[in-house]
């Protein structure tokens, strides 16, 4: 497959510097990539591509000259409709080349971020005609991030989705940019960045956006590899910590599974029981119990592999279990699992029951592992869990590092896991859980 990398670029020196050396460090096997460089009112952008070590690949650097001086500072960039213009006409240009040529998709990414060497591959191989990497950017110093993708309108985004833009998946948007794949399937159909006489919505991505509705072509936002955008001198501070973070991509093999249980002091006798039942299922424990009962616990525990044990901190003493679940979450996540687990001491699964669950790990698909409400034999499960497929009832969730979980009010919670995970693809399952006197 032939790729045109397409930059249109006016950058400060250094930040210019760091985007190269992660755009030529990108993934490229089994692909043809070319580069394609405009370069609006600054030859010396020309004289830094040139000191660089040349990828793979033919390299054209351009010029385009314009009246209109593109300001940046530590506040903000500031666009304007003439500067609006300019990026339109530069972006149609590559595209005209990229058609001209033969190539089968163009790869347009922003002169201010820094890549995943996995994220060009990851693009072309999600077989979406339109799709953009997503990267988070505070617009204004005291502002939290927002992405670079909307649900409607201008920059409309719905309730839910910045949560669910930050665990790694592909989803449809309305518009996008920036750090996006557009194929050949597309670009003949007439999709381009030209603006669109008499709609007040701003920016060569909203034109593009309008033109994809218009010839039905969707929109897509990937999230596995999010871009870190050096839109201020100071994000070059936090490149280290971007690196670092590696993405953690859903996986088909290898996933471990964490079990998490709050433990009361009536609940002891069940602990031993529970935690033989655990072990064909688990590759850890983490197990949260009261300080009256922790050496119990401990005894118990060490017994068993793998189960770590931490008594309830004293500013928490008394808050009752279902205050305490948001404490036994964080516990269990520690180690990273790639699920969690969330169970009762006195519950137990049915004979095959922990194989089945088991097996359902290594796969893409769904995130949320829910068990048939009328299998369920426990009446607090019964009584307080939410039906994340219809009538079931969610015990098993995929654990995502990045994502900002939320917990409901000290004593209001209704299920053991995060309220804000209900857009989590979900698969139910008749299976049945019985509940030890």
């Amino acid at each position: 497959m032939r790729i045109l990398v397409g930059v249109c670029a006016r950058q400060k020196p250094d930040i210019f510097r760091l985007f190269l050396t992660s755009l030529f460090g990108l993934d490229t096997e089994g692909l043809t990539v070319d580069y394609h460089f405009i370069f609006h009112n600054w030859e010396e952008g020309k004289d830094l591509l040139s000191s660089f070590a040349q990828p793979q690949g033919s390299v054209l650097a351009e010029s385009y000259r314009s009246d209109n001086d593109y300001i940046v500072d530590e506040m903000t960039h500031r666009w304007n409709n003439a500067l609006v213009a300019d990026m339109s006409a530069m972006k149609n240009r590559i595209i005209d080349h990229a058609l001209r040529k033969g190539y089968d998709g163009v790869f347009f990414v922003d002169s201010d971020l820094l890549l995943y060497s996995e994220t060009l591959r990851w693009l072309v191989d999600s077989g979406k005609d339109v799709v953009a990497e997503v990267f988070w950017t505070r617009w204004t110093p005291n502002e939290p991030a927002k992405p670079n993708a909307w649900d409607y309108d201008h920059y409309g985004i719905l309730d839910g989705s910045l949560d669910l833009w930050r665990v790694p998946g592909t989803y449809r948007v309305a518009g996008t940019g920036a750090c996006i794949l557009l194929r050949r399937a597309a670009l003949t159909q007439g999709l381009s960045y030209a603006l669109v006489p008499g709609v007040s919505w701003w920016g060569e991505d909203r034109a593009m956006q309008l033109r994809a509705a218009v010839l039905g072509i969707p929109i897509h936002l990937d999230t596995h590899y999010p871009a870190h955008h050096l839109y201020r001198q100071e994000e070059v501070a936090h490149i280290g910590a971007w690196s670092a973070l590696r993405p953690k991509v859903r996986k088909t093999e290898g996933n471990r599974i964490a079990a998490m249980m709050v433990l009361g002091g009536d609940a002891v006798r069940h602990l031993e029981g529970a935690l033989e039942g655990l072990g064909p299922l688990c590759d850890e424990v983490a197990v949260l119990c009261e300080a009256a009962v922790a050496e119990r616990v401990q005894q118990i525990a060490s017994v068993f592999p793998r189960v770590r044990v931490r008594p309830v901190p004293p500013a928490a003493q008394g808050a009752g279990e279902k205050s305490l679940r948001h404490l036994v979450w964080e516990f269990a996540a520690e180690t990273e699992p790639d699920w969690l687990l969330a169970v009762d001491p006195d519950e137990r699964f049915e004979d095959g029951g922990r194989e089945r669950l088991r097996a359902m790990l290594d796969q893409t698909s769904f995130d949320i592992i829910a068990l048939n409400n009328n299998l369920v034999a426990n009446p607090r499960r019964r009584a307080n869990g939410p039906s994340t497929v219809q009538r079931f009832v969610p015990y098993v969730l995929r654990y995502f590092p990045q994502f900002p979980y939320a917990f409901a009010e000290p004593g209001k919670e209704t299920s053991p896991f995060p309220v804000n995970v209900g857009r989590f693809p979900a698969c139910g399952v008749d299976l049945s859980v019985t509940c030890v006197s």
